[in-house]
């Protein structure tokens, strides 16, 4: 406008000039006014309709008393999507939050193991591989596994314990809190006890993961080392069909000699009944992949936490208890410093074969940062240090979310699964941590973090993971888990 007006200014009377000045000290400022006011009117329409879109995905994905994943590539229940998706059910339904949690438990193995799939009887075996037909649970498990229900015999990261304190914090005092908590707690317990007393054989308070999917991470470059040692013998694992190369871009999935690996690893753990001592033991004839890793850990000592703080919300509360969930979360806190790498400047996995670590600058080299605060026993001495790496750009920091992996490692690749792109789970971990610590630099990280995270869904909705340099997304539509978490973040109403 003011262009126009300088143009056509020789024709105007020294009046017209004073009164244009008098207006043109206000008018473009009212124009930037109603330009910020439009712009947040729109913000505000797209932050409502993603929020709308996401609720709508979680209500499509939902099959009757869970969530799957998405249509098609992931048909069954998994385990810490599960709980990564009642954090979306619990902003406006908590009912059907405390539904998909139990739902899940109800594929509990006897010594306490949470497997990472229970499978949809209505889903045609051939639906999905592997099914429960290759993993034998209920007939190859020593009488472990539930007879009732089909499971896998691998686990995920204990993520279920934070999803259920969310749930008992937001009504802490109704009566359909207090029982849901009360049949909820003794099989949280259960889980917890069976990693703690099964998954450490050397008593360093670190507990071992035993397949690479175990750590949610599932082709992440910190695993070559051990895969790149496994040769897997003609014959030894049945012929299979990879079902997830008929909904994704095989260019997005694992490859075959990878999957070659993984198949070996189950066979392996079957081929031992289930059996943590025989999968674990050390004299040549338990399984190649045993491993120590920092996420995983991590995530325990998060779990342990709450457990703390679940057990005095039992009624009546159980202050003993309480006690011996701090002390196993400060145990643990503890012992992830022996992962700590000076080459890395970040916690590093560690091979329990080879007592080697697994040196790759990978996204769950910042996993302490996930823990919320207080720090058990106080922050690490390495946490100003993983603040640092993250933040730089050359590594970590990208437009569209925190890289699975190094920008800069030559194994980075934009689009293939857990080998570079950006995960919405993993930043919202990193972002529920950071919020509670309250300093200027990790306000500025979380910031950083709900910015990258609206920029993802902004632009292509809930997708399963990013390109975290241009924001391409790729795998599957329709991903519960982004939902489920924009919903938490971005949209949370705390309407039941």
């Amino acid at each position: 406008f003011q262009g126009e007006r300088r143009r056509g200014k020789s024709s105007l009377t020294k009046h017209d000039k004073r009164k244009q000045e008098e207006r043109g000290g206000v008018f473009p400022h009212v124009m930037i006014c109603l330009w910020i006011l439009l712009s947040l009117s729109l913000q505000s329409t797209t932050m409502a309709s993603r929020c709308e879109e996401a609720r709508e995905t979680l209500d499509k994905n939902w099959v009757g008393s869970s969530t799957i994943p998405a249509f098609g590539l992931y048909p069954h229940q998994w385990s810490w999507d599960t709980a990564f998706i009642t954090y979306g059910h619990a902003t406006y339904n908590t009912t059907k939050a405390q539904i998909e949690l139990e739902s899940l438990f109800e594929g509990q193995w006897e010594n306490g193991l949470l497997p990472h799939i229970v499978f949809n009887p209505n889903v045609a075996p051939s639906a999905y591989f592997p099914g429960s037909d290759y993993w034998l649970s209920s007939t190859m498990s020593n009488d472990l596994a539930p007879l009732g229900v089909e499971t896998s015999g691998i686990v995920n990261p204990p993520v279920h314990v934070s999803a259920v304190l969310n749930l008992v914090r937001r009504d802490p005092s109704s009566p359909q809190t207090a029982s849901f908590l009360h049949r909820i707690y003794p099989k949280l317990s259960r889980w917890m006890g069976y990693l703690l007393n099964e998954r450490d054989p050397d008593g360093n308070s670190l507990v071992y993961i035993r397949h690479p999917w175990e750590s949610g991470m599932d082709n992440a470059p910190q695993w070559d080392a051990v895969l790149d040692n496994i040769t897997v013998p003609s014959g030894s694992i049945p012929p299979y069909h990879r079902t997830d190369l008929n909904h994704s871009n095989p260019k997005d999935r694992p490859s075959n000699w990878t999957y070659d690996r993984f198949v070996f690893l189950m066979i392996c753990a079957r081929n031992r009944s289930y059996s943590e001592a025989a999968i674990s033991a050390s004299d040549g004839t338990g399984c190649p992949f045993i491993v120590e890793d920092p996420l995983f850990n991590s995530i325990l000592v998060q779990a342990a936490k709450d457990m703390a703080e679940l057990a005095l919300l039992l009624k009546p509360a159980n202050p003993t208890e309480s006690k011996h969930w701090m002390e196993v979360a400060s145990r643990v806190a503890k012992a992830l410093e022996s992962l700590w790498s000076d080459e890395l400047r970040m916690l590093a996995s560690r091979d329990m074969r080879t007592k080697k670590p697994l040196l790759s600058r990978v996204i769950a080299g910042f996993a302490p940062l996930l823990i919320r605060q207080p720090f058990p026993g106080g922050p690490p001495s390495y946490y100003d240090n993983l603040l640092r790496s993250l933040q730089s750009p050359a590594t970590f920091w990208s437009q569209y979310g925190v890289p699975t992996l190094a920008i800069d490692d030559p194994r980075f690749n934009r689009r293939l699964y857990w080998r570079g792109p950006a995960w919405y789970n993993m930043d919202w971990l990193f972002l529920r941590g950071l919020q509670t610590v309250g300093s200027n630099a990790t306000d500025t990280v979380a910031e950083g973090l709900l910015n990258r995270m609206e920029s993802m869904v902004d632009e292509s909705g809930m997708r399963e993971y990013w390109d975290p340099l241009n924001g391409t997304a790729h795998g599957t539509n329709s991903f519960s888990w982004t939902a489920a978490l924009h919903l938490d973040v971005f949209c949370d109403q705390n309407v039941n």
